[in-house]
């Protein structure tokens, strides 16, 4: 009966090993506390050291340059306080992205914007760009007004203009609006002057904002 008892322990303690993984490796390098003049020696124990994961010395590296503008960030502290604190801001950013992105997902599955062109405009001595777009509402609430930014990129990709654009009048569901928003025209202006010039730009739509007409809203932070 003991032996039983001794043998069933035995195997528990293996299974639970086996179930339990360790967060970090255990290199000897990972106790090295950092000083002012030994950081190239630490480095070079890093490179040399094989115990360490990819991850591990990827980790340790992009600490070094978020924390090191700062001493007491950096001196003082051991490898694996510099690779813990480096994971906890990998995490932290991307559960922000994560979020940034579901609520980017959610304006965007609630309506359709369509970018038509944009129609050159006098107005009292004034020049102007009137852009013209379409919105359709894919919710199932009426829409009082969306909110967001319009870019416009050249062929290699250099963002040439960014207009911030809104609607004026409440979409009702299912509906599809056409608006005009105008927006002055410099001449002095090279990047107005390449806009209106221009016949192959590309036009990218970011919304910001879904605000309805039962006092709801939808929003994400503006990126830039």
């Amino acid at each position: 009966m003991f032996k039983k008892v001794l043998l069933l322990m035995a195997i528990f303690g293996v299974v639970l090993s086996a179930c339990t993984k360790q967060e970090f490796s255990n290199a000897n390098v990972m106790s090295e506390v950092i000083t002012l003049h030994n950081l190239p020696e630490i480095a070079a124990k890093v490179k040399a050291e094989p115990a360490l994961t990819k991850e591990e010395v990827e980790l340790f590296a992009n600490g070094l340059v978020r924390l090191g503008t700062y001493k007491d960030s950096v001196v003082g502290k051991t490898v694996l306080d510099i690779i813990k604190s480096q994971k906890e801001y990998v995490m932290q950013q991307s559960k922000t992205f994560c979020e940034t992105t579901a609520k980017r997902v959610d304006l965007a599955i609630n309506h359709k914007f369509l970018y038509v062109g944009y129609q050159p405009l006098e107005k009292d001595g004034q020049q102007l760009n009137v852009i013209i777009f379409e919105v359709t509402n894919l919710s199932d609430k009426e829409i009082r007004v969306i909110k967001g930014e319009l870019d416009f990129y050249t062929p290699d990709n250099t963002l040439l203009k960014a207009y911030n654009i809104a609607s004026d009048r409440p979409v009702k569901v299912g509906e599809t609006q056409r608006f005009a928003m105008p927006f002055i025209h410099d001449k002095t202006n090279q990047r107005d002057e390449i806009f209106r010039n221009s016949k192959n730009l590309r036009a990218i739509w970011s919304p910001l904002s879904i605000e309805f007409t039962d006092g709801s809203k939808k929003e994400v932070l503006a990126a830039r």
